[in-house]
């Protein structure tokens, strides 16, 4: 049905999520807050999200048809346009979460799946990137937030540009506060898996 016969499908759930409260305009981050009673229904959105990633926006190469890749890059085409207020959700859960939120998680691994094809500078920002480094220096969602990493390097990008992502993401310093904290498998393979990529450059 999205784009063609419903073009504001995801502006609707967002209208819902917010319960007619609108997201800040703009580069900042959001001053809405979700109300308590609303984050059922944010949990039902994100899987919703999950889905249009996994059979949507994300066809193998080797298993769909031109056409279906064909339909995939015009969904993601006209979803682009939502992304920016989607971005803010995803940082309005992230800021008001609570260690092993369940939804702060789910949060976390939509923008590891979403950011192979949205604007980076949609979560490398002012306001996401300290978010991503207080949650390190916390030990909170590190996993998590070290796959967002990843992610962001693994996109295709100029390697100046890819330094300079570096240098803001503090990449090298995060990894030495890592280290100092107890250790935790999933963390040091992401850990692991970032440093090969720094390798690379």
């Amino acid at each position: 049905e999205f784009p063609q016969r419903w073009p504001s499908f995801f502006q609707q759930w967002l209208s819902a999520i917010m319960a007619g409260a609108a997201l800040s305009a703009g580069d900042g981050p959001p001053v809405a807050r979700i109300a308590p009673e609303r984050r059922g229904l944010v949990d039902l959105f994100f899987r919703v999200l999950m889905q249009v990633h996994q059979v949507i926006v994300k066809p193998s190469a080797g298993t769909s048809s031109a056409g279906e890749r064909i339909a995939a890059a015009s969904f993601k085409d006209a979803m682009k346009e939502d992304m920016p207020a989607i971005c803010k959700l995803w940082y309005s859960v992230l800021d008001a979460a609570q260690p092993q939120d369940a939804l702060g998680r789910m949060a976390l691994k939509l923008v590891s799946r979403y950011i192979s094809w949205i604007p980076t500078v949609l979560v490398v920002n002012g306001y996401f990137v300290p978010l991503f480094l207080q949650f390190v220096r916390k030990g909170q969602f590190v996993a998590q937030t070290l796959q967002c990493f990843s992610q962001v390097l693994k996109k295709g990008m100029q390697s100046l540009q890819k330094i300079q992502i570096i240098g803001q993401l503090r990449i090298v310093p995060l990894l030495t506060t890592i280290l100092a904290q107890p250790p935790d498998v999933d963390v040091l393979v992401q850990a692991a898996k970032i440093t090969n990529m720094l390798g690379v450059e």
